[in-house]
């Protein structure tokens, strides 16, 4: 089922281990799952998620927006602007965000419990949020919220699951969007309009710098070769228009 679905190899081998874990009587007991398990990894070549790009991120947005997942198409423009990871962004809650008072301002994320964190012995990450639009919708998920309530109620599975249509909708299944386009895109993104690779390297929370460098450079390459295909190029300015609408902004570095 998650093989035909499109899910991911490693939530096929969470699966199991969940399993194994919860119901102890099966270890031993589900060698043709971990045989399964075993062809789909020599079948299905390391593949990464294509880096989503600002324009595209309106679409995505709009989509969202358009089918009344607001709080979803916000929290998609603010990963992408924090490059955030996917359980990061539904781990938010209100407290955690500091929102800007002025204009020229950033609005700050903390988070905790991250991989960087955790290594650093630190308590949280500070995130900042320069971007006009990703401030906006900072602000429309923290409307009505107060302290430990989370910025989004949607479960990270239902978003995924969302996503996937949208891709659909917008015409888009010939490339491999994921919801880890946005982490990926946004840090690519943010190095094109000028950030340096210093900041970069800060803000996305990386510690190895030649593999930074080798990430950046084959984003960039991958994003020059993309090519819409022409039936998706309508539908995606017709949802970045949807987005545009709602009145949060233009996203830095959107054509």
């Amino acid at each position: 089922m998650l093989w035909e679905d499109g899910e991911s190899r490693s939530q096929g081998s969470y699966a199991i281990a969940a399993i194994q874990h919860f119901a102890p009587d099966a270890k031993g007991r589900l060698k043709n799952a971990w045989k399964l398990m075993g062809l789909w990894q020599k079948i299905e070549q390391p593949r990464r998620a294509t880096p989503l790009d600002p324009s595209l991120l309106l679409a995505f947005a709009g989509v969202f927006w358009k089918w009344k997942w607001e709080d979803l198409a916000c929290l998609t423009v603010v990963g992408f602007a924090g490059l955030l990871r996917t359980g990061e962004m539904f781990a938010l809650q209100r407290s955690d965000v500091v929102l800007a008072r002025k204009a020229n301002q950033p609005s700050i994320i903390f988070l905790y419990d991250t991989k960087t964190a955790k290594r650093n012995l630190l308590t949280a990450e500070k995130v900042l949020i320069y971007e006009r639009c990703a401030k906006a919708c900072l602000h429309f998920l923290c409307k009505n919220k107060n302290g430990t309530e989370r910025l989004v109620d949607t479960a990270p599975a239902k978003y995924r699951a969302v996503w996937k249509e949208v891709v659909d909708h917008l015409g888009l299944n010939s490339f491999h969007y994921l919801p880890y386009s946005l982490r990926r895109g946004g840090a690519t993104s943010a190095y094109k309009e000028g950030m340096t690779f210093e900041q970069l390297l800060i803000k996305r929370r990386w510690q190895n710098v030649s593999t930074a460098r080798l990430y950046l450079d084959q984003a960039l390459q991958e994003l020059t070769r993309i090519q819409l295909p022409s039936t998706a190029v309508a539908r995606v300015r017709a949802a970045k228009l949807c987005f545009k609408a709602a009145g949060l902004g233009r996203v830095e570095g959107e054509e």
